[in-house]
């Protein structure tokens, strides 16, 4: 029987970052890794049109090990996390080596594309593993069944699919969480709460230098970002919040992660998705709302050094909103700096190793 490993050599593939962790929660027992592809060079398409493309540069494939399942799932998120696949491998049996998941292939794969095209493979590898004695009949009738069961039961079901994968898309990710005790507050009892999703992050232009958003009146600077609008992809949603804010059309070349905000005395989270993005143009113009230019709100470009010590220096002097009359806005700026600190340090120890 074969060995299949999470963590594996990729053809075409340069560079990659692998991370597992185990999750035991009501929906999921078991582990999850992920290999993030930083750099490949795929082969022409020459596959036809059906052909997937998985393994380019800043894709991520998102993979479940369960126990106690005949089930290994793969999730494969292009490099605006837009997930292209779901693959379903029939396994016997779930394990870890050296820190590397892996599981017994019963050979039988199931795809389930994000249009709803379902399609089982490897009928060719299953019967002759059965011939050459590799698996027995037993496994050889179970990897059927669980296939025909599995076919049945995700079909017309991408909706969920994405809900759940997504979940721990986000958990694996996460950077770090932010909370109360982190700004010198006390976190109380959290039961009901806003939830509210965000996409920021750092915009390069072809100088290396990157834009911070300052808002004078309060002595705040920030990262560009702020909202997902209701049906909006993570990565469009930045793509926006970047044109409105520096006045720049960019084009995304790496995803940092995800952080979280929880501002208990707000009754209040915040999940951000991290993007790095390239300026491809420069309008020169910004889209600021009303209550942002009465804040003072300018761009600046600054190197990644410079930026992260203005963001830093300006925690201890944050000045309440002039627009906001409640002075708890402080308290809310004081997230956000904390917030793109993180995000910066996690992009400096990337930068540096380029």
């Amino acid at each position: 029987m074969v060995i299949k490993y999470a963590d594996f050599p990729m053809q075409y593939v340069e560079e990659k970052k692998f991370k597992y962790m185990y999750i035991n929660e009501v929906d999921y027992k078991g582990y999850l890794s992920q290999i993030h592809i930083k750099k490949a060079n795929q082969p022409p398409k020459e596959l036809g049109e059906d052909y997937i493309e998985r393994a380019n540069s800043g894709y991520k494939w998102l993979e479940f090990y369960p126990e106690n399942s005949n089930i290994a799932m793969t999730v494969c998120y292009n490099n605006e996390n837009k997930i292209l696949q779901w693959y379903f491998d029939i396994i016997n049996n779930v394990g870890i080596e050296n820190n590397n998941p892996y599981f017994e292939d019963l050979y039988l794969d199931v795809v389930l594309t994000s249009e709803n095209k379902i399609e089982l493979l490897d009928e060719d590898e299953i019967e002759e593993a059965l011939k050459l004695n590799d698996i027995t009949k037993c496994q050889y009738d179970m990897a059927y069944k669980t296939a025909k069961e599995l076919i049945e039961k995700i079909d017309g079901k991408i909706e969920q699919l994405t809900k759940f994968s997504n979940k721990y898309f986000d958990r694996i990710n996460l950077i770090t969480q932010i909370k109360d005790e982190d700004i010198g507050e006390k976190s109380v009892n959290l039961q009901k709460y806003r939830q509210r999703f965000g996409a920021r992050g750092i915009v390069i232009r072809e100088d290396g230098k990157i834009a911070v958003f300052n808002k004078s009146l309060k002595n705040e600077f920030k990262l560009p970002g702020g909202g997902i609008d209701d049906g909006e992809e993570t990565s469009e949603a930045f793509k926006r919040e970047v044109f409105e804010e520096t006045g720049c059309k960019i084009e995304i070349i790496n995803f940092l992660g995800t952080i979280e905000e929880i501002k208990t005395q707000d009754s209040f989270k915040q999940l951000s998705y991290v993007y790095v993005g390239k300026v491809i143009e420069d309008t020169k113009e910004l889209h600021v709302t009303e209550q942002e230019q009465n804040e003072g709100a300018k761009l600046l470009w600054e190197t990644p050094e410079k930026a992260l010590k203005l963001i830093k220096d300006c925690y201890d002097k944050l000045l309440p909103s002039p627009c906001e009359a409640d002075l708890s806005s402080v308290y809310h700026t004081k997230f956000i700096v904390k917030r793109d600190s993180k995000i910066l340090e996690e992009y400096l120890k990337e930068y540096k190793k380029a």
